[in-house]
């Protein structure tokens, strides 16, 4: 057995739910083809099917659409597609990721899957932090991939976190496992391609990739503690209201900033709810508010009335 494949089933052994069907989103890129394979030889094939999306952006998509099928074909996996017929308009990458997603959720609810399996690597983690980094995010953001997370109606399931990328093109290729190039990773025209490039000079200059990784999962250690800090203010100092809304103790404004952000995140994600809250600097500025006196707010939907003793936390008329 491969050390990959040890590797990558030490982890899938409790990432990956014991039962039920899985999909596995695969582009025909090396991480995923090898995603793939490595669920192939862990599971068999019974328990898979691909999930490919054709973003049609380049002339090679239909192409690279028609070799995930044969693949999956030739491993006796059942595969489904869907397609962008017409190319949107705005930021393509985070159009594209939205619109895979979908497909996804779509997948999970007409087939019944315990997960989606994404071939995101060690190497994703890192380029994730770095780029979160130049956005100037807080712990949350620079926090590592999970293991597992919810989108909508699909567990998206990332099993190959502890996996790098140079250890995979090794691996299909002792299997003899092609794999399709997709230009645009090295297209400088996209952040995470340019970052790729800056971080062999990092390594050069003493910051490897390796420790960079293990920094955002030591960030994301801090990051649960601070979860569970906030889930149990909701335990002890929150009640639910019976229009829906909420009410929650004036204690909130004596909460460290990271920790009363984060309680105002979740109240607007469960009274409005909200696909996302705003930004951690609107929600600063609400607590400063209140803390300086004011009596009402209104923040993502939301509107906040302070009490004798708290807040009421309405969803906006």
């Amino acid at each position: 057995m491969s050390d990959v494949l040890t590797q990558f089933k030490a982890i899938a052994s409790s990432a990956i739910p014991a039962k039920g069907r899985l999909g596995v989103a695969v582009s025909g890129g090396g991480d995923s083809v090898a995603l793939l394979r490595l669920l192939h030889q862990t599971y068999g094939p019974e328990r898979l099917c691909v999930l490919h999306f054709n973003h049609n952006l380049r002339e090679e998509s239909q192409a690279e659409a028609e070799w995930v099928q044969k693949l999956a074909t030739e491993l006796q996996i059942p595969f489904f597609m869907d397609r962008w017929v017409n190319k949107p308009v705005g930021n393509i990458q985070q159009l594209a990721r939205r619109a895979r997603y979908t497909f996804f959720c779509q997948m999970t609810r007409r087939n019944g899957l315990a997960g989606v399996c994404v071939g995101h690597t060690k190497d994703d983690v890192t380029e994730t932090m770095l780029m979160r980094l130049g956005r100037g995010s807080g712990v949350q953001g620079l926090a590592s991939m999970k293991t597992e997370v919810t989108l909508g109606d699909v567990t998206v399931i990332r099993p190959m976190l502890n996996l790098s990328r140079s250890s995979l093109r090794p691996y299909l290729e002792d299997l003899g496992q092609t794999w399709c190039e997709d230009p645009s990773n090295t297209s400088q025209k996209y952040l995470r391609s340019r970052l790729r490039e800056g971080i062999s000079t990092l390594e050069q200059i003493g910051l490897p990739s390796r420790a960079m990784a293990d920094a955002a999962v030591a960030i994301q250690r801090a990051d649960a503690a601070l979860e569970s800090v906030t889930f149990n203010f909701f335990q002890t100092d929150a009640v639910p209201a019976p229009n829906g809304g909420m009410v929650v103790s004036s204690k909130i404004l004596q909460q460290p900033d990271e920790i009363a952000q984060r309680i105002v995140e979740q109240i607007i994600l469960d009274v409005q709810p909200a696909p996302i809250a705003p930004r951690v600097s609107k929600r600063l500025r609400l607590l400063d508010n209140f803390r300086e006196g004011a009596q009402h707010a209104t923040l993502g939907g939301v509107k906040f009335t302070r009490t004798s003793n708290g807040f009421v936390c309405q969803r906006e008329a």
